[in-house]
């Protein structure tokens, strides 16, 4: 394998894939196709597996209700300040301090990114829960 930095085999060792873009590298998983994280050169990869209807409320573990995300991300989704739409749709809370800082985290479409194979798309009886359960909207 060619020499690469630590960030690069981090990514690559991480999701199987690393696509660079200028001074940023796009941490694509093999599984979705989608990107799942985003690492300054020289930085480290972070994306969490999350379960969009938790494990604690009988949510399976299945493809169709987990979503990758950031550390922090997955932080805020747990606890309902971030949630998606059916459609996708990045959800804010109105609790949210910082939504200047937190819209910096998300894409700036604020559509998370579809899964590269239609099957593996969040389900929305998943979203639904979450929505009604978690989110604090």
């Amino acid at each position: 394998m060619a020499s690469r930095t630590d960030a690069h085999e981090r990514a690559l060792l991480i999701d199987g894939e690393w696509v660079t873009t200028g001074e940023w590298i796009d941490v694509v998983s093999p599984y979705t196709g989608k990107t799942v994280g985003r690492v300054a050169r020289g930085g480290r990869a972070e994306a969490e597996a999350a379960h969009i209807r938790s494990v604690e409320a009988n949510g399976p573990d299945i493809i169709t209700n987990g979503i990758a995300l950031s550390g922090t991300v997955h932080w805020m989704f747990d606890r309902g300040l971030i949630s998606l739409s059916d459609d996708l749709e990045i959800l804010l809370s109105k609790k949210i301090n910082d939504i200047d800082g937190v819209r910096k985290l998300i894409n700036p479409n604020a559509r998370a990114r579809l899964p590269k194979h239609s099957e593996w798309r969040p389900h929305p009886r998943y979203l639904s829960w979450h929505r009604e359960e978690c989110f604090d909207g």
